[in-house]
């Protein structure tokens, strides 16, 4: 049975998988002249299920916000207010 996870710990998991992705890319770079390893399966599993969340999650974004997911200018329109969304500032009173 799949764990329900709150917004920001749903953030919390992409920020760090999205930071893992980004460390692989940066150490493939660096190591281009060297042989790369051949890849487990388990690992392009795992990436094929994630791809599998992500889309299905922003082509939901995209129906319920009426918009073309095919349209970069619906990208650009969508993306802000969604960042807005999960890093805006919450309501009410200032911490003191």
């Amino acid at each position: 049975m799949e764990r329900l996870l709150t917004p920001k710990q749903r953030v919390n998991a992409a920020v760090k998988i999205v930071r893992t992705l980004k460390r692989r890319q940066r150490q493939r770079a660096r190591d281009a002249q060297q042989h790369e390893k051949s890849k487990d399966d388990s690992s392009s599993r795992h990436l094929k299920e994630i791809g599998q969340i992500l889309n299905r999650a922003t082509k939901t974004a995209f129906k319920k916000a009426g918009l073309s997911i095919a349209d970069s200018k619906d990208w650009d329109l969508l993306l802000p207010w969604l960042a807005w969304t999960i890093y805006g500032k919450t309501a009410g009173r200032r911490k003191r």
